[in-house]
Order: structure tokens, then C-alpha cells, then sequence
């Protein structure tokens, strides 16, 4: 395509060629017949009687005594340039917006096309227009001749011109062309793919970078709230404690009638129930504004963490342990949310390799722009790739069979099922001295996880939040033995859900007293968490 192509002094080259189409575009009447005469012997060359700018339409073209500086804008440094310039006329000319030149073609994407731009004073529109609708790189070549300086008005002169090109991926095959007016020379560029690769990468790059400091700033906002929340929560628990201890010593120092005290100790449980409603609505509100956000933002929802969910704080604690360890194996003792939480921490630690600041990396590039200073690695291939190769590694025991349904249906939805091993096992009896309790029948299947292990000493997590509390007293204690039966001499780090109830209190009392027994070593802490919590780590 050549824009601006006068007479034409190269129609026998892009002839010689051998190009399928030649498309030459010409707006001045002064020259376009005589463009046409000489075309009528080739099928393959088209003459359009054109301009072309940024906008479709009809201007006003000027005309001068050189008609290869004629132009749809008005001269500023042109006359200093070439003193014997005159203007000779004007005519109104139709013009075509650079970007719909291609429907004048039968040409496709893969198509090698040579762009020639002639058209004074409007290179940059040309150039600008075809990139803004994605069409510029289309063309494998672009020969351009541009005045060295601004010599029209808005003009780009050209050395600002060819950097915006190899900006956008084209490099400068060596100097102007030498046969050309030094003062409005030519410039030979070529597409370099590899150059459009780095490019494309970087703005990639940008978008995500962009992505994640929005993410960042809504998180901050979501956080200021929640802070505000919890403050307003806090003082409200604060207010109502004062309050019934002022009751309490007032009841002592009163001598009530039952009536009366049974009335006082009415008006503290309504007191009680009331402040906890309101923190639960508050956290409630929290999470749905957290979920709704997420929705918005990525189509899928955000797993609850109310009822008989952890709590966010324990999943927390979770997350940050997965963040900070590379686990061999992680189990949980009851399912539910928290498995799909864990699955899908566990499936972006495995694609962390595609995260924007890795694509970078993955990508050499010396300063030149040429064919043999790139080097591009797909490093977006090698992250689904890896993310494709985490490994079933997460094993979830449930009893009862609904729950382990809604666990394998928020698992689908979130679409990491592949990556977890939900075990259906009910409830049997556990005898361990002289107490007896029900508890998951897990012993053959954390037998078998055991044996598929590739290390001598791997990392295992556990989450310990199943049986519910109501099933026997120490519903949970057999965890710890079961573990120890199947997972001797390897690091476990265990979570305890509910460590703010009395039985969960004694079941690690209970767990402590079997370590210190079999002389093993391990660290322990209470966590200040809602529901309360105990980290226990075997090492």
C-alpha cells in the first residue's frame, strides 16, 4: 500500500516484486490520471483518488508548485526549507481514515504487507490512527519518508517519529535512504516479532500491576471498614462488661427477692445475646461485601465462613502457613469451606511462576532492537503447566454425607475438585485407654497417603475442626494418635479449631501429655482468634 504514491516511480519494483495487490492511493487531480495511465497494464495494481488521515470525509488539499509537498495541512517551516515554494491552488479532496484502508484489500493477518508513506504532514496521523485500532501491525514493512524537522503544522518530525515505531515493535533497518532528499529523507522499518512479543509482555505486565494496585486499594478500604466495625464492636463489648459488673456488685450488695434477681438475670442474658447478634450481623455484612466484591471482580464467590465454618481469622492463620510452607501433604478432619480455601491457595502457589512480575523475567533483552538481541520465554505456558501438575494432595474426611456433597459442589464451582481427595467416613468407635469415642474412619486411607509420601521427613498440615463438639466428650482427641500411627518422624503442623471451649482445652492438655510420653518434641501456642485456636507443630 502506498499512500500518497504521486507518480510512482517504484511501481516497476513492487511489480518485480511479485506482489499479489498493490494498492496506490493518490489525492491530487494534478496527478492521479497520469498515476492511473501508467497502472493499466498490471490487474493487480489498484489507483484510488484518496487521501487518508485520522477521520473519513472531504478537506481541503493544498497544491504547490512541487507537488510532492502538496498536503491537507497548512506549511509553517516548509517556505524556509524550499524558498521557490508556491502555492499554485486548492482542491476539496476525499479522505479515508487510515484504519479502513485494509477494506480496499483482500488481505489477511498473516499476510506479508509493505506500507509507503508519503503523505505530508499527516505521517503521524497515519501512523497513530492504524495503531489506536490495532491494524498497524498488519504490515511486516513500513518505508516512510518524513521532513527532519516539523515542517507542517502539528507535524511529527522524524526522529520522534521512528522512535514512536520502534516503540511499537518495528526497528530501523540502518540509516535513511541514501537516494533520498536529506532534509526529507526515507526510512526502512521492519516488524520485529520478537520486539512486539517483549512489548505486548510489558503491557501485560502494566495491566496486571494496575489490577493488583486496585485490588490493593480496595482491600485497604475493606479493612479501614472492618476496622471501624471491630472498634464500634469493641466498645460496645466493653460498655456491656462494665454494665453487668456494675449489676453483679449491686446484686451483691442488694438483697433481692427471686422474683426480682430472676428478672436482673434475664435483662444480662438479653444484654449478652443482643451484643453478640450485632457482632455477628457486622461480620456477616463484612463477608458479603468481601464476597460481592470478589463476584464482581472475578464471576465466582467467595466461600462462607459463617456458621459452623472456621472462623476468617483461622483462615488466615491457614493461609499464611501454606504461603510460608511448601507442604507435601495437607489433611483436614471435617470439610467444608475451609477445603475449598486451602485447595485454592494451594493451586495459586503452584502457578506462582505466572504472576507479572515473572513474565519479565522470562524475557532477555539487551537494549537493541533487532532480530538477535531477544530472547522470549513463555513463561504464561510454563505456569499452566505447573498449575496442571499439582498433585491431589489434599485429603478432607467428612461423616456426614450432605455436608461432603456441598464440599464437592463449592470444590466444582470453584473448579479445583482435581485437587482433592474427599473421603466419606463415618463416624466409629476409637478406644484409647480406658475412654472410647467416635471418630472418622480414617486409619486405612492416612495408612495409604502415608505410603504414597516421596520423602523420608515431609511437611504435613493438618486442620483439626471435625467432630462436631456435641458427638462425645473429647470428640476430637483421636486426631493426634491416628497421626502418630501413620505419619511417625515427619513435620505435622496442626491447627485446632474452637480452642475457647473447655473440651478443646483439655483434648491438648491431653495431646501434650501423649507427646511428653513419647518423647516428642514440639511447639505450642494459643491463638487469640474468635472461636479461639491451638498451633501445635511435631518436630
Amino acid at each position: 500500500m502506498h499512500l500518497g504514491a504521486g507518480l510512482c516511480r517504484d511501481l516497476q519494483k513492487y511489480v518485480k516484486f511479485g506482489a499479489r495487490q498493490i494498492l496506490l492511493l493518490e489525492p491530487n487531480p494534478q496527478l492521479e490520471p497520469e498515476l492511473r495511465r501508467r497502472s493499466t497494464a498490471h490487474r493487480n495494481v489498484k489507483v484510488l483518488p484518496l487521501a487518508v488521515s485520522t477521520e473519513a470525509g472531504q478537506r481541503t488539499f493544498k497544491l504547490y508548485n512541487y507537488p510532492e509537498f502538496s498536503s491537507l495541512r497548512r506549511p509553517t517551516g516548509l517556505f524556509e526549507l524550499l524558498p521557490g515554494l508556491q502555492q499554485t491552488g486548492e482542491t476539496v479532496v476525499e479522505v479515508i481514515a487510515a484504519h479502513r484502508i485494509f477494506e480496499y484489500l483482500d488481505s489477511e493477518n498473516g499476510d506479508d504487507n509493505w506500507l509507503v508513506i508519503d503523505t505530508p504532514g499527516e505521517e503521524a496521523s497515519v501512523i497513530m490512527d492504524l495503531d489506536r485500532h490495532n491494524k498497524l501491525h498488519r504490515f511486516n514493512r513500513i518505508i516512510i519518508r518524513v521532513g527532519r524537522e516539523s515542517l507542517y503544522e502539528d507535524a511529527v518530525a522524524a526522529d520522534e517519529l521512528v522512535r514512536e515505531l520502534e516503540c511499537r515493535g518495528y526497528f530501523n533497518e540502518g540509516a535513511s535512504d541514501t537516494s533520498s532528499d536529506p532534509d526529507w529523507p526515507r526510512f526502512h522499518l521492519k516488524l520485529n516479532a520478537k520486539a512486539l512479543e517483549c512489548r505486548r509482555l510489558r503491557m501485560e505486565n502494566e495491566k496486571l500491576e494496575e489490577r493488583l494496585r486496585e485490588r490493593e486499594h480496595r482491600i485497604e478500604r475493606i479493612q479501614a471498614e472492618l476496622t471501624k466495625i471491630q472498634e464500634k464492636a469493641s466498645a460496645e463489648e466493653k460498655a456491656f462488661r462494665k454494665e453487668r459488673d456494675e449489676l453483679k456488685k449491686q446484686l451483691e450488695q442488694t438483697s433481692l427477692g427471686a422474683e426480682e434477681y430472676s428478672e436482673l438475670k434475664s435483662l444480662v442474658r438479653n444484654m449478652e445475646s443482643s451484643i453478640r447478634r450485632d457482632v455477628r450481623q457486622s461480620r456477616d455484612q463484612i463477608e458479603s461485601y468481601m464476597a460481592l466484591n470478589k463476584y464482581l471482580e472475578y464471576g465466582e464467590l467467595a466461600p462462607s465462613f459463617n456458621g459452623w465454618a472456621i472462623s476468617p481469622d483461622l483462615a488466615m492463620q491457614i493461609v499464611k502457613a501454606l504461603e510460608e510452607n511448601d507442604y507435601d501433604l495437607v489433611i483436614e478432619f471435617g470439610s467444608g469451606s475451609s477445603t475449598v480455601l486451602i485447595s485454592q491457595v494451594m493451586q495459586q502457589h503452584a502457578s506462582h511462576t505466572s504472576q507479572f512480575g515473572r513474565i519479565i523475567n522470562h524475557l532477555a533483552y539487551d537494549g537493541e532492537v533487532s532480530n538477535e538481541k531477544y530472547t522470549v520465554v513463555s513463561a504464561t505456558e510454563q505456569a499452566v503447566k505447573a498449575a496442571k501438575e499439582l498433585p491431589s494432595r489434599i485429603i478432607a474426611f467428612e461423616h456426614v454425607w450432605k455436608y461432603l456433597e456441598n464440599t464437592r459442589q463449592m470444590l466444582e464451582r470453584s473448579g479445583v475438585d482435581q485437587f482433592v481427595n474427599l473421603v466419606h467416613a463415618p463416624l466409629q468407635e476409637y478406644s484409647n485407654q480406658d475412654s472410647t469415642y467416635l471418630f472418622y474412619d480414617c486409619r486405612d486411607e492416612l495408612i495409604r497417603a502415608a505410603g504414597s509420601l516421596q520423602k523420608e521427613r515431609a511437611r504435613i498440615l493438618i486442620l483439626v475442626d471435625g467432630p462436631p463438639g456435641n458427638t462425645n466428650e473429647h470428640a476430637r482427641y483421636p486426631a493426634l494418635p491416628f497421626l502418630l500411627e501413620s505419619f511417625a518422624g515427619h513435620h505435622l503442623d496442626i491447627f485446632l479449631d474452637d480452642y475457647d471451649r473447655k473440651d478443646e482445652v483439655e483434648i491438648v492438655e491431653m495431646w501434650i501429655d501423649e507427646l511428653k510420653k513419647r518423647s516428642i518434641d514440639f511447639e505450642g501456642e494459643s491463638l487469640d482468634l474468635a472461636k479461639g485456636g491451638y498451633f501445635l507443630r511435631l518436630t
